[in-house]
Formats: C-alpha cells, structure tokens, sequence
C-alpha cells in the first residue's frame, strides 16, 4: 500500500478521532461546491452585467529570510533527553525559511453565509510533517432584524472585540488564557438593538485537534487540553507519560455591549464550562468560568480599550502536575500548565 493510501487509511479508519472532523469538513464542502455552481446570471437580456459569485478563495504565505550565523542549538527529543541541533539558518547567502500557509473561503448567497479557514506551519525540531489547524469553518445565516446565527468552529464572544484588548500584531493576555481570539466548535447567535449588541453562545467542546505531534495542542485559541507529561512538586517535568489533564465542554457565554455615541462602548462577558478530567485523581470532573468589564473610548484618532478580567478553573489537587493551581493549556502544537 502507498504511503498515501497508508495515512487516508489512519485518518479515516484507526484514527476514530477524525471521524467526526472528516465528515463535517466533506459536507462543509458539498455545500460550498453546490452554491459556486449556482447561476450566478441574469436571463433578463444580453446587456446584463454578471453577478459576483458568492464564494471567495484566498490565502496568504508567509516565509523569512535570514542571514547571518547561529550557534548550535540545544534540542530535547521525545524522552527529554537533550541534543545539539546545527541551526543551519543564514550560512553562505542565507536560507529561507517557509513560515505559514493559508487557505480560506468566505461565502455569501443570500441570507446564507459561511466562512473556513485552513493553516499549514512548516516541520521544526521533533516534527518531520510540520502541523496544521482549522482555524474556522462555521455556516450560518442572516436573519436581518433578527440577528445572525452561526454554527461550526466559531470565535468565542467574549472582550470588547474578537482581538481582546489587541490592537496590533501581538496578543494581549487573554489570548494566552483562551479569552481572546478563541474558535471552538459550538454555535453562536449575535444580534444588535439600537444602542445594544448582545451575543449568546453555547459551545459542545473546544475545536478539534487536527494534525500534529502533539497529543492534543495543534490548534489556533488556547485551551484546556490533555498532555503526555507530568511535573513533581520541584517542577521538574517528566515527558512521554500516561496522556491526562482535561478537556473542555459543555460551555456558555454571554456578551453584551452598549453603544454611547462620541462617548465610549461599554460591555461586559461571562463564560462558564465543564471540564472532562482524565487520569487526574478520583475526581476527573471540574469547571472553569470568567468575568469581565470591558470599554472602548475614541476621541478624534486616538482610541483607548480597557478591561478587567477574573479568571478560574476549579480542578482536583490530585493531578500529574502535583497541584490544582495549574492547569495545561494549548495551541501552535504546545501544552503547558
């Protein structure tokens, strides 16, 4: 059997976890061939101006160029026993260095909308494949006066916007939380009346891990995630131990936002979810939830964003960890408590 035919082979049949994730992502793209294959012209006459199809493809590929010299680096491998790495980056007359890959598609037809999006990142030290993410892939529909429903790997409503607090290329803290910039799989209904735009949000499990080295960390937002490591009461970590930690599900949040023209938006949110335990103690159960006071103030160009945030898990003490004051949370194909 072909390498090829070897992994459709595990994602499809051993691999029962992608299961699921396949078979939401062939019917996500049935309905999206079904609408670009729509006529998208008038009869009316010979004149007539065609209409802009309702699906937009796009992507962006981000590489580095680097020159220069590096020494080795010091690499831990799967055990956590360490090595030299010869960094290989910027000799003779530099190296470029593949960084993202990405592939989206927007749709709009009608009422109906959607939006999927797709990243790829190159191999690193450990990770011969590289590792890649669905960062959205949601349906919904615009019920005008009614609002908008989404469903499918939807950013999570919380903050004074889908950033946090961001306003650059950096993440604020809450990113690092998951409580900013954060896509699970659940269903979303946003909607505004005069002054007020409100959000409600219920979310079966965070989004899926897709394909990576990592037990359960290759994906975009941050969340509560299992691991295959453990820490003793020195911090010292264990790597490549029994899989545990927590998943998150069953989740509700609510947003609300109240618009004071030439003033300030003013908002506040609330999360709260169960977590899933595995092999954490007797007690594999537990709970998280967040609160927060959020405002946006702009005069002329200048615009100012603020918010407070209280935060909490509430897990067993009895975890590989040592303690129920840390908890591990993933993405980019990394977990950590």
């Amino acid at each position: 059997m072909s390498q090829k035919n070897s992994m459709m082979q595990w994602l499809c049949i051993e691999n029962k976890k992608f299961q699921p994730l396949l078979t939401f992502c062939i019917v996500l793209f049935l309905i999206t061939l079904s609408f670009a294959m729509a006529d998208t012209t008038e009869e009316n006459g010979a004149e007539v101006e065609p209409k802009k199809s309702p699906i937009k493809i796009g992507g962006a590929m981000r590489a580095n160029y680097v020159y220069g010299t590096y020494e080795d680096r010091t690499r831990y491998d799967s055990s956590g026993e360490p090595y030299l790495e010869d960094d290989g980056r910027g000799a003779n007359f530099g190296d470029v260095d593949l960084e993202l890959l990405r592939l989206n598609v927007d749709l709009d037809f009608h009422n109906v909308i959607g939006r999927a999006e797709y990243r790829w990142y190159p191999r690193y030290f450990g990770n011969s494949i590289g590792y890649s993410m669905i960062h959205t892939a949601w349906l919904g529909y615009d019920f005008e006066d009614t609002g908008t429903l989404k469903a499918g790997i939807v950013r999570v409503p919380f903050g004074p916007t889908d950033y946090g607090v961001s306003t650059s290329w950096f993440f604020d803290q809450h990113f690092y939380v998951g409580l900013a910039d954060d896509p699970d799989m659940g269903i979303v209904w946003h909607n505004n009346t005069g002054n007020l735009t409100y959000d409600v949000g219920y979310f079966l499990m965070s989004e899926p891990q897709t394909i990576g080295n990592s037990l359960n960390s290759a994906r975009y937002g941050y969340d509560v995630v299992k691991w295959e490591e453990q820490a003793d009461e020195d911090g010292t970590v264990q790597w490549g131990v029994e899989e545990n930690g927590f998943d998150e599900q069953h989740q509700f949040n609510l947003r609300a936002i109240y618009s004071i023209e030439n003033v300030a938006d003013i908002g506040v949110s609330a999360q709260f979810g169960l977590l899933q335990g595995t092999n954490v103690g007797d007690d594999e159960g537990g709970n998280h939830y967040a609160l927060s006071a959020h405002m946006k103030n702009s005069a002329a160009d200048f615009t100012l964003y603020s918010q407070f945030t209280y935060y909490a898990h509430n897990i067993t003490d009895d975890t590989a960890w040592g303690t129920g004051d840390l908890i591990p949370m993933g993405a980019y194909e990394f977990a950590w408590p």
